[in-house]
């Protein structure tokens, strides 16, 4: 598998935001990004309904960035830093074990599934692999540079 062109363009915006939520590294960010609309900043799931790369929404980008128009979440900029920024918090606040999901990928699927359904439920565990092998694939991209 190679990462596709559509992900790695994003590759400046999320070293930017992983420098800036020092928990997170760009391939995190981009293995979200590949996992949530294959680098599709136009992208929309209606049934969140979620918006942009990084599939962000509207609770989440008015938290996290203030965001107050759901059309500013199909700008790159503005959708990588509120997802960013929420997937750092995510990542701080859940580094401890859920009994239901793996405490190193706790953070993911609460990205996914909303952090109340974590609780819940498992997570889905191909939404998990898929993320696991995106980063895989993205940290040997960055050893092959």
């Amino acid at each position: 598998m190679s990462v596709p062109e559509q992900v790695t363009r994003w590759r400046t915006l999320a070293e930017k935001y992983a420098q800036r939520h020092t928990v997170l590294e760009p391939e995190e960010v981009l293995a979200i990004i590949w996992s949530e609309s294959s680098g599709n900043p136009n992208a929309v799931n209606l049934g969140d309904p979620s918006y942009g790369l990084m599939q962000v929404t509207m609770p989440i980008a008015k938290a996290f960035a203030g965001v107050t128009d759901k059309r500013q979440l199909y700008d790159p900029e503005t959708n990588i830093a509120a997802g960013s920024a929420f997937l750092a918090h995510l990542k701080t606040t859940l580094a401890k074990d859920y009994p239901l999901t793996d405490p190193e990928t706790a953070w993911v699927a609460a990205y996914n599934e909303g952090e109340p359904n974590l609780i819940k439920h498992r997570p889905d565990p191909k939404y998990i692999a898929a993320f696991v092998s995106h980063l895989k694939e993205l940290k040997s991209q960055g050893e092959k540079a």
